[in-house]
């Protein structure tokens, strides 16, 4: 195979050589053919549809939920606190519930115009209870709205009395539901509760007789299910209300008027404003992010540029006029460029959708890979002693061709491996990326060796690099001593960084202590990766992905301190038999079961069927219940026909108002439908919880996983109805609004296989990955390793497909160990997501680059270990120090001072980590390792016959008797101009490789 791919990129490179301008013009058209897919290209953003599976088990889950009951709010949040540490941590007193007042008018009040429509809060609100208002849970539902009432209660004394629904003059008043008759949580209104020690309870339990809080939380629930114009109208009223409304209150007190003469604050004047606050809108995230991506934006070109403008000096003589090969370099950018767009065009034509990541990852990735790629064949190149370039080129592309092609097609296998992990944003960054390297690899090993062979006919020429029509006549930079163009001249000449390693670093290396020390630094990092990995954390601080200082990332900061009430959850039954004992007794356990999670779950949990059990089965001896409800001959009814008249029981009769046995308030979590025989059954419902507060990633992995063990272990008990009696057509019980939302009439069963309950939260979505995602990094490190085995064995053999192998895998890991000791500083951590996973599969890629080539280099070296180790660091170290490492690390630096602290962990920080554990292991570990345990050479590492091509030393080599001699002076202007306008052609005589 090696003499094989000799003679192939032997061949290859005197045709790109002979014909640049033929070969970069069929690069180019193919380059267009493929971008016309970008027309197509769909790119993603929604979160859910990047990072969940959609066949996952919380994917099919919400798709019953939203099938059943209709989308999730949308949920729109303020958290009102004290504006500066000088004031009264207890903001339960009249200023604040007056500034409170006014956030709520001004969230009830105000209006839009969209498409010559006016639309308000009632346009958009959830509305649990017919005939009822919205739901917007805050701390003024005390008072109904009503300021009168409050001041009354205020001047009475009975302020905070009423806050906990004791009332002496008014009992009757003191049910403690808002206007909508939705129960008021003081959880969900109120930031860090406490009690006032300073007033004796009264209450014979020691009930907490004065409250304290030092936030007011305001909740507004909008309906999530709007199609066409409306969709669009609740995101601007969100803006145009909700968000710039708040905007303003915290910029200059956001009043414009005195909402009451009681209050002692002067609300045009922010000096004594009491209240500051923080706040989020269901769009708040998104309209976030891409202010974050546009900030971003330029710290990212900055990055490029810099490493572009290295590229372009690295490569050439800076800043010599001729020599310095800054349009090679940018030669080199388009290509990469190149790469991008057949990657990017042929998947958008197969209809793989894209996502940001992809666009800041896949650039750095192809850059660092097509650098690489660049100084190996250009250096390569340059170490062949010809006068004629085209046969400097043959030969030195044959000399790299194999090494090239072994760590471009390691680098593909790896990332088609990745692609078939179940995450959509892992899957399509694999794709693009194992596209971009192939590509890439394909346009190096033509399109670039043009571009290198019109540089060469150019320095030749001595026209000058940024100005190539331009011909300059011959100085002191230009001539040698013996009349040659010094481009000649300087061919032995070494580069600082190939001089670095001969001179200082192979001879430090190789000594016995070095190999001491080298071999205790690798057991050391080992060991801190193997204490590190199961040490990292899982989860997505929502904090890192939002710019610091925004509205969005103050909110976060204020719920994590102030936040009392988790999410709302749920536990969704579908097609239970409700008519079986057993399962009507599980329903109950099921209840207390998750009543019983302590630190996952806030009690109470809501069960239509224990209200309904109730209703129909009063347990008073009078039978006053019955009458009021009007239940006194219920049992003569089918069990189903019951349940519709339970949930026909309205919030304002005597039997909700008296007894509290409110059908109506359970309306949306009961589906009624029919079965094929046309007989009544429920669908699907769902008893009501809410999770504790939820502070860190942790505690939203803990919730998800106790609230499904519970769900998990009852649904076994629950006995699903038989095939032909499950719903499939719903039943419409006077509320059109219901069969709107939820998408229609028909109803599609449950599979038999399908669990009778399951928990559902709208977190668990995201949150389910965490339960696998470690499992699927370990999976997609492994298999791109074994990848990189099968490829690197191929082209060259066994054993150092092995040490190639096992190289990558502890560079990867090691990256892994690296992260872990840096999270022991302070701040924000790298955790285990998605993100970092992408990254770590990016890391495979790059751990290609930073050994192969020095492996395959060892491997076609005669002589000792330890000088063919020597020789291969030597020969390629160089390339992999300039052309990968520094080219990234400087690109890198720059994404440090980057806003967006995502960008500062998962790109700088992640990167350097992958650069430090590549150059450790390619530069430090490989070569020792190879210099006592390397595998002998391959049989015919040097062409025979009339190819021979010395790889090492200054052994000759005589070129096929078919090439035609030239004037070897090749001196005087005519000889330039026609070098650099007809082409070359190739003189007969030996050369070196330096």
């Amino acid at each position: 195979m090696q003499d094989f791919l000799k003679r192939w990129f032997y061949k290859q490179g005197r045709l790109c050589a002979k014909h640049p301008i033929a070969v970069i013009i069929a690069c180019i058209v193919f380059t267009v053919g493929c971008s016309f897919g970008i027309f197509k290209l769909s790119l993603q953003s929604d979160p859910q549809k990047l990072w969940v599976p959609p066949t996952s088990r919380s994917a099919n889950e919400q798709n019953y939920f939203n099938d059943r009951f209709g989308s999730f709010f949308r949920i729109s949040q303020v958290i009102l606190t004290a504006r500066n540490s000088s004031q009264p941590k207890d903001i339960i007193n009249r200023d604040a519930f007056l500034n409170l007042y006014y956030v709520m008018r001004s969230i009830k009040d105000s209006t839009i115009m969209y498409k010559n429509v006016t639309y308000g809060l009632n346009d958009f609100c959830f509305k649990p209870i017919s005939d009822k208002g919205c739901v917007v849970m805050n701390p003024f539902d005390y008072w109904h709205m009503d300021l009168d009432r409050f001041h009354e209660d205020y001047d009475n004394g009975m302020f905070k009395q009423r806050m906990q629904c004791i009332h002496p003059q008014r009992k009757e008043d003191m049910t403690c539901t808002d206007e909508a008759g939705v129960p008021i949580m003081p959880t969900v209104i109120y930031g860090r509760l406490g009690c006032d020690e300073s007033v004796k309870p009264t209450d014979p339990c020691g009930k907490c007789a004065s409250r304290t809080a030092e936030a007011l939380v305001v909740n507004v629930l909008l309906q999530n299910d709007w199609v066409g114009d409306k969709a669009e109208a609740v995101k601007i009223w969100e803006k145009k209300v909700f968000l710039e409304m708040l905007d303003a209150y915290n910029e200059r007190g956001g009043v414009h008027r005195v909402v009451d003469p009681r209050s002692t604050v002067q609300f045009d004047d922010g000096s004594n404003y009491p209240l500051k606050a923080s706040f989020m809108a269901a769009r708040s995230i998104e309209d976030d992010l891409e202010a974050e991506n546009s900030q971003n934006a330029f710290v990212v070109v900055v990055s490029y540029v810099a490493m572009f403008i290295y590229i372009s000096m690295a490569l050439g003589d800076f800043p010599h006029p001729i020599r310095s090969r800054f349009l090679l370099g940018l030669s080199g950018i388009f290509i990469v460029v190149m790469s991008l767009a057949i990657s990017i065009g042929l998947c958008s034509i197969f209809g793989v959708e894209l996502s940001l990541i992809i666009s800041e990852v896949v650039p750095f990735l192809i850059l660092a890979i097509g650098v690489d790629n660049m100084f190996i064949i250009a250096k390569a190149v340059e170490r062949v002693d010809h006068p004629d370039p085209i046969e400097r080129i043959a030969h030195g592309l044959s000399r790299v061709g194999a090494s090239i092609s072994a760590a471009a097609f390691s680098e593909f296998l790896a990332f088609m491996v990745g692609a078939t992990t179940a995450i959509p944003a892992l899957t399509s960054f694999s794709f693009v990326a194992a596209i971009a390297v192939l590509a890439d690899y394909l346009l190096q090993i033509t399109c670039f060796v043009s571009f290198l062979a019109l540089d060469m006919r150019r320095v030749r020429s001595a026209r000058y690099d940024c100005v190539p029509c331009v011909e300059t006549t011959h100085d002191r930079w230009d001539v040698s001593p013996a009349g040659q163009p010094t481009w000649f001249a300087n061919l032995g000449k070494k580069d600082f960084a190939k001089k670095l390693i001969d001179d200082y670093y192979n001879p430090i290396l190789f000594k016995p202590v070095s190999k001491i020390i080298v071999g205790i630094l690798f057991v050391c990092l080992i060991a801190v990766t193997v204490v590190g990995i199961p040490r990292m954390t899982l989860g997505l601080n929502e904090q890192v992905t939002l710019i610091t200082g925004s509205d969005i990332f103050n909110y976060f900061q204020a719920l994590e301190e102030y936040g009392e009430a988790g999410p709302p959850a749920y536990a969704v039954l579908r097609d239970v038999d409700y008519e079986d004992h057993e399962t009507q007794q599980g329903m109950l356990d099921l209840q207390d079961g998750l009543s019983k999670l302590e630190v996952s779950v806030e009690s109470p949990v809501y069960s239509w069927f224990g209200v309904f059990n109730q209703w129909q089965n009063p347990t008073d001896p009078q039978g006053a219940t019955a009458i009021a409800c009007k239940t006194t001959d219920i049992q003569k009814y089918p069990f189903y026909e019951r349940v519709k008249k339970f949930m026909e029981t309205k919030v304002n009769s005597p039997c909700c108002q008296q007894y509290g046995l409110c059908g109506e308030a359970y309306f949306s979590d009961i589906v009624l439908g029919k079965d094929k025989n046309n007989s009544m059954v429920v669908s699907a419902s769902r008893l009501r919880f809410q999770h504790t507060a939820l502070k860190v990633q942790g505690d939203y992995i803990r919730d998800l996983n106790e609230g499904r063990a519970v769900v998990d272990f009852y649904a076994k008990r629950l006995k699903k109805l038989p095939m032909d009696r499950r719903a499939v057509e719903r039943v419409s019980i006077d509320s059109a609004q219901l069969t709107a939302s939820v998408g229609g009439s028909e109803i599609t069963p449950s599979a038999d296989d399908d669990q009778a309950a399951f928990a559902y939260s709208l977190f668990y979505v995201f949150y389910e990955q965490y339960s696998y995602i470690r499992g699927v990094a370990v999976q997609n490190i492994l298999l791109a390793v074994g990848a990189v085995f099968l490829a690197t064995q191929f082209i060259t053999n066994f054993t150092l497909a092995v040490f190639v192998a096992f190289n990558v895998l502890s560079t990867t890991c090691c990256v892994v160990g690296l992260l872990w000791v840096w999270n022991q500083y302070p701040g924000y951590i790298v955790e285990v997501n998605a993100v970092s996973v992408v990254n770590l599969v990016m890391a495979v890629g790059l751990s290609v680059e930073f050994c192969v080539h020095i492996a395959i280099s060892f491997l076609k070296t005669d002589g000792t270990r330890e000088h063919r180790a020597k020789q291969a660091l030597s020969s390629m170290g160089s390339s992999v120090l300039v052309g990968i490492a520094t080219t990234k690390l400087l690109g890198v630096i720059v994404l440090a001072f980057a806003p967006s602290t995502l960008f500062q962990l998962y790109y700088f920080r992640m990167y350097v980590c992958i650069i430090v554990s590549g150059l450790f292991h390619g530069l430090a570990v490989l070569p020792i390792v190879l210099s006592l345990i390397g595998p002998a050479p391959i049989k015919g590492a040097t062409w025979k016959g009339s190819f021979a091509e010395p790889l090492l030393g200054n052994e000759t080599a005589q070129y096929p008797s078919a090439v035609m001699p030239i004037d070897s002076h090749m001196n005087g202007e005519s000889n330039h101009l026609n070098g650099y306008t007809n082409g070359f052609t190739s003189p007969a005589h030996e050369f070196n490789i330096q």
